[in-house]
């Protein structure tokens, strides 16, 4: 390669930035993968003359396109992405190993605890990809797969109900690998990546027949929008439209987790196979979660039971339960006690009301804070069964 005079050596990429004045505007441009080289043993931009007439007409685009609503960038950065795939065909594998990792799940449905009408949907839901390819080769039920080749699960529902969990427990019980993924790890600040983001995470799942496993779905399944007035609003529903379609073509389990069902699309929402709402533990779930989460060696008052304990506190998930030991245990150490009695745990709770202040007040209650003896809290759960 030859560049003005001389010969150009040791080329290499680099960051350069220039700044552009467009009316009464300043532009900084940044380049991400400029080319620099030596020529006659100077290091030089190469075609940099090319590059600054690039960005003038970029910059006049920029003003004479502008409104109140899409005004000048002050920062516009520019880099080089790969016309083609990679030769070995891997591209979209090592984007969406930037993105998230496969693993292996962490929790079977024995290690969680659920409410029972939660637990049959949950068995449903396995039970339809178990015996999908069954009941539409043999059966022809295939109307109950029509919209999607792939099986969408939806769980939503209070924070702290297990949901992220149970979606874990499900890969586990059906055999298969998860990929966890959050909107923020496939959105993109460039314009064009969040789509091949999602296609990579598509295209390796598919790879390796894993459950995908999209946490605060809402985010990925929210309405489109109706009213484009800026480049960011059209990127959001190129993103979410590709979503859609990847969506139909995937051949493998979908579950999505949500707070928030209600800021679904429409057209997602019919994709769903199976919907299942994850409410705040009974007493029942309740006694199974303080269970795991006191086991065998935390040292605790002779009353201190999983069933009192249920009993006790109402209203309260299973991410409450599990802060409130933590609590409880700590502040015994540092008041150098030898067991969590009815005080700490009554303390544990009240530092969980502050933290959930913002959760409806009637989905947080104690039966009673003052002491009780075993025989009156005995009293107590045969008066509830009564």
């Amino acid at each position: 390669m030859w560049h003005k005079a001389g010969k150009v050596q040791n080329i290499k990429k680099m960051e350069i930035t220039k700044t552009v004045i467009a009316g009464d505007k300043r532009i900084c441009f940044r380049l991400q993968d400029a080319l620099t080289g030596e020529v006659d043993a100077h290091e030089e931009i190469l075609d940099e003359v090319l590059i600054d007439h690039m960005l003038e007409q970029i910059a006049k685009v920029l003003k004479d396109n502008s409104s109140a609503y899409n005004p000048v960038p002050s920062e516009v950065v520019i880099r080089a992405i790969p016309e083609t795939s990679r030769a070995d065909g891997r591209e979209a594998e090592d984007r969406a190993g930037q993105i998230f990792e496969c693993c292996e799940p962490r929790f079977s449905l024995d290690q969680i605890a659920l409410n029972e009408t939660t637990k049959e949907q949950i068995r449903t839901a396995i039970a339809a990809v178990t015996y999908r390819n069954k009941m539409i080769g043999e059966w022809g039920m295939s109307q109950y797969f029509d919209g999607s080749r792939a099986i969408i699960l939806n769980f939503y529902g209070k924070p702290g109900t297990g949901k992220s969990m149970t979606a874990e427990a499900v890969a586990k019980e059906l055999g298969k690998k998860v990929y966890r993924i959050n909107y923020a790890d496939l959105e993109s600040k460039y314009v064009g990546d969040t789509p091949k983001n999602i296609r990579s995470v598509f295209a390796t799942a598919a790879k390796d027949k894993a459950v995908l496993i999209f946490d605060e779905a809402d985010s990925f399944l929210g309405k489109r929008l109706s009213s484009v007035t800026q480049s960011a609003d059209y990127g959001v529903n190129i993103a979410r439209s590709v979503m859609l379609m990847e969506l139909e073509k995937y051949d493998g389990v979908v579950v999505f987790t949500t707070n928030l069902l209600e800021n679904y699309d429409e057209a997602f929402k019919r994709r769903i196979l199976l919907s299942i709402y994850f409410d705040l533990p009974d007493e029942a779930a309740r006694t199974q979660i303080w269970k795991l989460h006191l086991g065998d060696k935390l040292p605790v008052d002779e009353m201190s039971t999983p069933e009192y304990l249920a009993a006790k506190y109402e209203g309260v998930s299973g991410a409450d339960i599990k802060d409130m030991v933590f609590y409880a245990a700590l502040h015994t150490l540092q008041e150098k006690k030898e067991v969590i009695d009815r005080e700490t745990w009554n303390q544990a709770y009240e530092v969980i009301k502050e933290r959930y202040c913002n959760r409806e007040k009637q989905n947080v209650k104690v039966v009673s804070t003052e002491r009780i003896t075993e025989e009156q809290y005995r009293q107590e759960i045969k008066g509830s069964e009564e």
